[in-house]
């Protein structure tokens, strides 16, 4: 949901089919994916003798620690990291909340060429696909793969080199490393829009404001799903109004 400032990224174990660590952002960052994915995943479960990703540039921090400690694997007879083209999208998150903003943009209720309003309707749509992701995860890991049986079962029969969490530095000095070695310059943000919000005060009292207006973010995910776009569509024009209104 690129349009929206909502992106997915899922690890998922290559044995057992299991999603064993996921991330949601506005825009692919290579220090979120390093620390929210990567050092999370490998530090719970352990080293991948191998690591796959798309052609993207948002993988290199990650890519470059899986060369790094490569010794630590158990199987060395692989590369440690291979990049292939994505040729798959899962639309099961997305495509009910990217439904109900097209609405909005259709009916030109919001214009997302306005740097505000893109990082408002992100901001938003980020945590409500964030919760769906939840649901989509617990539901994949929990069901059964034709042929092969459920992950959560399966992965319990998987075995990652296990790795003490000091060699996995944070997020800032494994691109710092990255660059040093490589005569790079690692973007450390990325963004989608600007707030128009100045201090953590404007901050504090717009999130309170919204709360109070919308408490159940989950409920604008399910309505969404089936088939009801307008809570969606209304916390989106509420928190824009919130957002402009701050003191």
């Amino acid at each position: 949901m690129v349009m929206f400032g909502v992106t997915h990224v899922m690890a998922i174990d290559g044995y057992s089919s299991k999603i064993v660590g996921h991330s949601t952002m506005p825009v692919k960052n290579n220090l979120t994916i390093y620390d929210q994915v990567y050092r999370k995943v490998v530090i719970s479960h352990g080293m991948w003798d191998q690591v796959r990703v798309d052609c993207g540039k948002e993988f290199y921090p990650t890519l470059f620690m899986q060369d790094k400690l490569g010794g630590y694997r158990y199987n060395q007879d692989r590369p440690a990291f291979l990049q292939s083209p994505s040729t798959r999208v899962n639309n099961r998150v997305n495509y009910p909340l990217k439904t109900g903003l097209m609405g909005l943009v259709n009916q030109e209720t919001i214009d997302m060429e306005d740097d505000t309003v893109k990082c408002i309707v992100s901001t938003l749509a980020c945590q409500v696909a964030s919760l769906g992701l939840g649901v989509f995860v617990d539901s994949w890991n929990a069901h059964n793969v034709p042929g092969r049986g459920i992950p959560n079962v399966l992965a319990t029969h998987g075995y990652m080199a296990k790795i003490n969490e000091d060699l996995l530095p944070s997020a800032y000095t494994a691109a710092d490393l990255y660059d040093g070695e490589h005569g790079a310059k690692l973007k450390r943000e990325s963004h989608f829009g600007r707030s128009s919000l100045q201090g953590q005060d404007q901050i504090t009292q717009a999130e309170q404001r919204f709360h109070e207006a919308v408490p159940d973010l989950f409920m604008l995910y399910s309505s969404s799903v089936n088939g009801n776009q307008w809570p969606l569509q209304d916390a989106v024009l509420q928190l824009i109004h919130i957002m402009n209104t701050a003191e």
